[in-house]
């Protein structure tokens, strides 16, 4: 089904005109998340069937971008170019957790940090979100929402091209 959407641009009854984020809960629900059309589609699954069923629109967030589900499996956490945002599985309610939504690399809590084009999201062996941004700086997000640059990349700008393949992911 998830390689129908990547390939057929298509999931259930949902057009995927691009599969940016993928991430698969403990129920095995499928959520895909779309930048070009801003939403987060879900592709439930049915134990007792054993199926999935039709894709819905489970959240909109403007330039969603890539996709993590929290350890406990109750949060998802996207980015956009400009923040971090979390939603809530249980009840689809979206909130800011890092990112005034201004463009920026400012360290911070909550509002008071900024992103300049926050591209991938993973978890570090202490339950904080690291964040690659596409200019390089990784930044580390508590699940309070403090954004600290981490310091091997306080000053990536002055790294070579070659240096900065490092850490992109192809």
């Amino acid at each position: 089904m998830l390689q129908h959407c990547i390939h057929q641009r298509k999931i259930g009854g949902v057009v995927c005109r691009r599969a940016d984020g993928v991430a698969i809960d403990a129920n095995k629900n499928i959520y895909v998340t779309q930048n070009t059309t801003s939403n987060i589609i879900k592709v439930p699954y049915n134990s007792v069937t054993n199926t999935y069923g039709a894709s819905v629109v489970f959240a909109s967030v403007a330039d969603v971008g890539q996709i993590l589900l929290s350890p406990d499996g109750t949060t998802l956490y996207v980015s956009t170019y400009t923040q971090i945002k979390k939603i809530n599985i249980a009840t689809a309610a979206v909130s800011v957790l890092a990112g005034s939504g201004a463009s920026g690399t400012a360290d911070g809590t909550g509002l008071n940090a900024t992103f300049s084009f926050a591209k991938y999201l993973a978890w570090d062996n202490n339950g904080n979100i690291l964040v690659a941004e596409a200019n390089l700086p990784v930044r580390l997000v508590t699940l309070a929402g403090v954004v600290t640059t981490l310091p091997l990349f306080a000053n990536a700008s002055s790294l070579s091209p070659h240096q900065n393949t490092i850490v992109q992911t192809r």
